[in-house]
């Protein structure tokens, strides 16, 4: 085979390995970024001309459209933004939600079982990667900032004294005055190490016995990294989706499903009267600063989600426009700020940490609406095919939805919608091919 037939036909695995390796991680700019996707879409339509696995077919048009519909419509939020400049700032973040899935599906051929196997082990040694270099950074710095007592030891000596101190901790220590060039974030990491175990698990059947060694060795490393790390929604996945997709082994995919949705129905039932009590004494004490030690560090959200909310119901039809929501959000904490929790997030200007709080103050219901369709036409598109690693990586995205903004940066774009495209690519084919 000549390398120009070489790369006609594996240009589209090799941009998608390359995309997946380095831009889920790094800081790079998102200008960047967005020119590489459109150079990535030219690329495909000069070297396929529209050839792609589903040839423009009806079926896969309306699934497409359902995970493209609430971008447009987010996008057209601009038009009532009074904040032109940062609403064309998100514009740019979106870019891939609105490109890839276009891509993968009619751009492309379908990938081969053997490049999707390829792609998993790039991302699983690219999460190891990068785990190794988060152990250098919070190790070299929290020790330079806040630990110089240990700073004679050497560095294997150094990570079991501070393996003993919260995660959070060290990323604050690390943080002050060093900027990482790649993304270290509590929520955005758990969620890569979770597909890396959902990776594992998909690629330990039919491996020979030493790759299943190695893979039952990475499946314990990130999972006691998620352990060390304490992200809430991590945890709690870890629990519930990697029981789920161990449970299709056992029994069929709507089996499976059910039992996991009767799991989820009996934690949010243990769960409820502690937030529900928690919510109520908020909302009668008017955002009283109170201390809620047991929730492990959802108080913040929680006050976030309430702010949220408030606003909402100042513009409950259309919202304020994809520019604007960063603003009122800065303009709430403001007016109070003479609580310390409040001043501390005007200081920081965070966002909503719950994307469908976003959407709803960007657009309004029917932007929320629209997503939600997406993501149900997209688990029925699981569910049809009986693709249980589709349906775990959709869980984990929509679970995190409810506590970040994944949104927001265009790390968590492109984690969408990278594994977004390439399930699109791999399962609309099969879904033709059952509807025939």
């Amino acid at each position: 085979m000549s390398i120009k037939n070489f790369i006609i036909r594996n240009i589209a695995f090799m941009s998608f390995c390359l995309f997946s390796s380095l831009f889920v991680f790094t800081t790079v700019p998102n200008n960047i970024t967005s020119i590489l996707l459109i150079l990535y879409i030219v690329s495909l339509i000069l070297m396929y001309k529209f050839q792609g696995s589903n040839q423009m077919s009806l079926h896969s048009w309306k699934l497409v459209l359902a995970n493209l519909s609430f971008v447009i419509v987010l996008i057209f939020t601009i038009a009532f933004s009074s904040n032109k400049y940062e609403g064309l700032k998100r514009i740019n973040t979106l870019l891939p939600l609105l490109l890839l899935p276009i891509a993968s599906t009619y751009l492309q051929p379908t990938y081969t079982k053997k490049q999707i196997k390829s792609i998993a082990w790039i991302f699983i040694i690219s999460n190891v990667i990068f785990l190794v270099y988060q152990v250098i950074f919070l190790t070299k710095f929290s020790v330079q900032n806040c630990y110089q007592e240990i700073s004679a030891l050497s560095f294997f000596q150094k990570i079991p004294y501070l393996m003993n101190e919260p995660y959070t901790t060290l990323l604050w220590c690390s943080e002050r005055g060093n900027e990482s060039k790649i993304l270290i974030h509590k929520t955005y990491n758990s969620i890569g190490y979770l597909i890396c175990l959902l990776a594992c698990m998909f690629l330990f059947k039919g491996e020979r016995r030493g790759i299943k060694m190695i893979l039952v060795l990475l499946f314990a490393v990130f999972s006691s990294t998620l352990f060390y790390i304490k992200s809430i929604t991590g945890l709690v996945l870890l629990f519930t989706v990697i029981p789920f997709y161990f449970l299709t082994t056992q029994f069929n995919f709507k089996k499976s499903l059910l039992i996991y949705l009767l799991l989820l129905i009996v934690l949010t039932l243990s769960t409820q009267q502690k937030i529900r009590s928690y919510l109520s004494d908020q909302i009668n004490n008017g955002f009283v600063n109170t201390e809620v030690k047991d929730l492990n560090g959802i108080n913040e959200r929680i006050k976030i989600n309430l702010v949220s909310y408030e606003l909402y119901r100042k513009s409950p039809y259309i919202g304020y426009g994809i520019g604007d929501v960063q603003d009122k959000l800065n303009e709430a904490y403001l007016s109070r700020s003479n609580e310390d929790l409040f001043s501390t997030f005007f200081e920081k200007k965070l966002n909503t940490h719950n994307y469908y709080f976003n959407l709803l103050l960007a657009g309004g219901p029917l932007l929320l609406l629209l997503f939600i369709i997406s993501i149900v036409l997209n688990m029925r598109l699981a569910i049809k095919t009986e693709n249980k690693l589709f349906m775990a990586y959709l869980l984990v995205i929509v679970v995190n939805l409810f506590i970040e903004n994944l949104f927001n940066r265009m790390n968590g774009v492109m984690m969408y919608a990278l594994g977004l495209s390439l399930f699109l690519n791999h399962l609309l084919p099969l879904k033709s091919k059952v509807n025939a």
